[in-house]
């Protein structure tokens, strides 16, 4: 603690010496926040430091200490006049909503009797995520209208036992059902009325469809071609003339070649050269099988595991999945924190066939031969990739590196001091670095290679999409703004760059034409200009990068919404959910007109290429699966959260 209040006093001390009054305030006051230091904050309210002092995205003191949990923090803001009632800019959420948000009933209940409102958001916050203490702070405080309280309890799941009892005790009724104006004839069953806060109810995937596009004549594929990075050449995901199967079954071994344990955990997904597939893990050493909470939800928490770890590099067969080598890389206590929805290895390896490159972040950058051997390798320091409202939010660093020529690039958006930068494939030395202005993100960067066209290497960030020159990290153009959690990545198709982002509100779905120069920004009502075929304001997913496949664009939401955009002027075509319980992570991958849909529940649904909408297949994993597959020679490789699959097209056809 002593420690702790010195270095706080440190930075109040240096923000002082510093010549801009209403900056340095902010900076000491959040700067005693984050530390969680009372004593602090009191006396620098005592200073006449602003109770309702904001960061940059409008977030007040009180808000800031109410998503914190501080609940010492929160009763001395409240004792000193702080507006209970104060919405952020950016979210326009109330330290209220804030807490319950982050489910701290104990703040809750502070703010309730200091007379902030927003009590029924609250409430639905914490019926939505089952969370029975923050519900009856909530309900004790007696602020629930009556006929608000009859809503809730209405659309609150019967199944949800506890809740429903909750409510009532807090003198919820029943609403009288409304009669039907037609009743249903004997052989149209009613449709049931969906509930607000229903979860999805599992369901056993439906048989395999025959599918009724042609296939390739019997034999091996004519040329096997690599998957040598993050969604295969030029990030594209798509590898027409591989055939891979459209029906399989991890649960029966129906078209299964090989399944291999992979141990630890990692979101990275596999790679394929020649006859070999490359995957990476972080072995937690005292746990065989870390936490991973798969599925929907809108926390934000992040977990420290101060155990040590492993990180291991992992070469196997590619007819057989046989071990073929391992390197440990790495060894120690994971540097950084990470989501409850992520890992300690996320990005995903690259090699040409000559070289590997793997990359774990704050763990380190290798440089393997194909063969293991380890070739260079750089400590790129702590990279901490967090929640740009609130750092101390680790959520796990996840730009894969790329491979051009004969460099590495590596992207490193993060809390301070972002960056992108190129290596020498040979040697590991610096061949340029350019510094970005962008608040943390995790997309990987991509090269694109225009025909007729010099090579650009685009990026995704929040305050901007930009390109490079990827020889000299010269910034050529740039784009914005996108939303300030960035995870898709860009790629070309048919002449045109697609760059997307869809954490909300900004939802941006951008397509550039490449060999542009400058700032391509549009103007609030401008669709598209010069350097743009068009956009659109939203429909961006936010964790599955879209997929482009012959004259359309296909963009999957976390929730299983497909759309299906006409490529070269974005006209929507049609719009299905395609279904899956726990929502969709992994990107889209396409070959040989079908496109392959991986849900978080291990559920691959395989839908046909083209203007209308068929769902031909629903391949079951066996087990969670957040990664994106890899295809080459007949094979799809997907991973799961335990195993590394790879399922085979038959000789004779799917």
């Amino acid at each position: 603690m002593v420690v702790q209040r010195l270095a706080v006093l440190a930075l109040i001390a240096l923000a002082s010496a510093c010549a801009v009054p209403a900056v340095n305030d902010h900076e000491k006051l959040f700067a005693a926040l984050r530390a969680g230091d009372v004593a602090a904050v009191r006396q620098l309210l005592d200073d006449g430091v602003d109770v309702n002092s904001k960061n940059e995205f409008g977030l007040t003191a009180l808000a800031y200490a109410a998503s914190a949990g501080q609940v010492d923090l929160v009763k001395l803001l409240i004792e000193r006049k702080a507006n209970v009632n104060q919405a952020d800019s950016y979210y326009g959420m109330s330290p209220l909503v804030w807490a319950a948000f982050q489910n701290h009933p104990a703040v809750a209940k502070e703010l309730l009797a200091a007379g902030a409102s927003g009590e029924v958001m609250a409430l639905n916050l914490a019926i939505q995520r089952n969370r029975l203490e923050l519900v009856q702070v909530i309900l004790d405080s007696g602020r629930v209208k009556q006929e608000a309280l009859d809503t809730i309890y209405a659309t609150t799941p019967v199944s949800q036992t506890q809740l429903r009892e909750l409510l009532k005790k807090a003198g919820a009724k029943e609403k009288p059902a409304e009669p039907s104006p037609t009743a249903p004839k004997a052989t149209e069953p009613a449709a049931a009325t969906p509930t607000a806060a229903a979860p999805p109810t599992p369901t056993k995937p439906a048989e395999p469809v025959v599918p009724s596009i042609p296939v390739e004549p019997d034999g091996l594929v004519e040329t096997a071609r690599p998957w040598s990075s993050f969604r295969g050449p030029g990030a594209t995901g798509v590898a027409d003339g591989q055939w891979p199967p459209t029906g399989w079954d991890g649960t029966t071994g129906r078209h299964l070649l090989w399944k291999s344990p992979i141990p630890g955990l990692g979101l990275s997904c596999p790679i394929v050269w020649g006859d070999r597939v490359f995957i990476t893990t972080a072995i937690n050493e005292k746990q065989a099988r870390p936490s991973l909470r798969v599925g929907q939800y809108g926390d934000v928490d992040s977990l420290k595991e101060d155990d040590p770890h492993v990180w291991k590099v992992m070469c196997l067969a590619a007819d057989s999945g046989r071990l073929l080598w391992e390197r440990t890389a790495h060894t120690g206590v994971p540097k950084t924190k990470r989501h409850t929805k992520s890992s300690h290895a996320n990005c995903t390896p690259a090699t040409d066939g000559r070289f590997l490159v793997v990359h774990f972040g704050s763990e380190g950058l290798y440089c393997y031969s194909v063969e293991g051997e380890l070739l260079w390798q750089k400590d790129l320091g702590t990279l901490a990739a967090s929640w740009f409202f609130h750092p101390d939010y680790e959520w796990g660093y996840g730009s894969s590196p790329i491979i051009f020529r004969d460099l590495v690039i590596i992207q490193c958006d993060v809390g301070k001091d972002s960056y992108i930068a190129a290596y020498r494939l040979q040697d590991g030395s610096e061949a340029w670095r350019t510094a970005r202005d962008e608040l943390p993100g995790w997309g990987t960067p991509t090269v694109v290679e225009p025909e007729g066209g010099e090579p650009e290497l685009v990026t995704l960030g929040t305050r901007a999409a930009r390109g490079y020159d990827p020889l000299t990290g010269a910034e050529l153009w740039r784009l914005g703004k996108f939303s300030d959690i960035t995870v898709p990545t860009p790629f070309l198709a048919r002449g045109l760059i697609f760059v997307t982002s869809g954490y909300r509100p900004i939802q941006p779905i951008y397509a550039v034409r490449p060999g542009q120069r400058g700032d391509l920004s549009l103007k609030d009502k401008e669709e598209a200009h010069k350097a743009t075929a068009w956009r659109k304001h939203r429909g961006a997913p936010y964790l599955p990068t879209p997929i482009a496949y012959g004259e359309h664009l296909y963009v999957c939401s976390n929730a299983g919404v497909l759309t299906c955009y006409a490529l070269e002027t974005g006209q929507q075509v049609y719009q299905k959910r395609i279904g899956g319980v726990n929502g969709y992570t992994a990107s889209p991958v396409a070959a040989d007109g079908r496109l392959y849909f991986t849900g978080e529940d291990g559920v691959v649904r395989v839908v046909r290429a083209g203007p209308e909408y068929e769902l031909l297949a629903q391949n079951p994993l066996g087990e969670d699966c957040l990664a994106t597959p890899a295809i080459s020679n007949g094979v799809i490789y997907i991973r799961g959260v335990e195993h590394l699959f790879a399922f085979r097209r038959p000789p004779t056809g799917n």
